[in-house]
């Protein structure tokens, strides 16, 4: 009976060692895909609050969300930053995040191999009458339609937003978010008023 306990025992040590050496890196894209907790939304839009306190900075997307022929004037974020008129959020946003522009452009386009990211004025109300003023807040969330999220405010401090009442306090409301399908008719024009 010893000797069966010897086989057994050195026949576990094999299989062992022999896992040990076969295993490999996974191949599959869907596997290595970059797994991101909720908290980098929320950091990128604390970075994106930070810049906007530059008025400048509000002005430039003001001016680009009002030519947005997109649905609530969205942008897509790495193409705005990348733009002209984004280079002022762009250069704010690193500086928050300790950052240059290229790193966080990298960290953005890391986020877009989940979803592309949008950055919007949800609230028609504020679309309509926001003027490039300081009273701002911003979010991020990968799902919007669950409120509960951290909304980034004027003081420097922060506020879990848990009714769209609470986002009617600020005078423009911007939510970085994944893009939503659709959004302009064939013809380029939004699929519904929302100037």
């Amino acid at each position: 009976m010893s000797y069966s306990r010897l086989y057994i025992f050195v026949a576990a040590l094999l299989l062992a060692a022999c896992d040990e050496t076969t295993r490999v890196p996974s191949q599959d894209p869907v596997l290595d895909q970059p797994k991101l907790a909720d908290a980098d939304l929320p950091d990128l839009a604390r970075a994106i609050y930070k810049a906007l306190a530059a008025p400048a900075a509000r002005e430039d997307i003001l001016a680009a969300m009002r030519a947005s022929r997109a649905v609530e004037h969205r942008l897509l974020l790495a193409d705005y930053l990348r733009s002209p008129k984004g280079a002022r959020l762009l250069a704010g946003s690193a500086h928050a995040f300790g950052a240059t522009g290229d790193e966080l452009l990298e960290r953005i386009d890391r986020l877009r191999n989940i979803s592309e990211l949008a950055i919007a004025v949800p609230m028609r109300h504020h679309r309509l009458n926001w003027r490039g003023g300081a009273a701002i807040g911003v979010a991020g969330a990968w799902d919007p339609d669950a409120l509960g999220f951290v909304v980034h405010e004027p003081d420097g401090g922060r506020r879990r937003a848990t009714t769209v009442r609470t986002l009617m306090d600020y005078a423009a409301f911007f939510i970085i978010r994944p893009q939503e399908t659709g959004g302009l008719e064939s013809t380029g024009r939004p699929t519904r008023q929302d100037r």
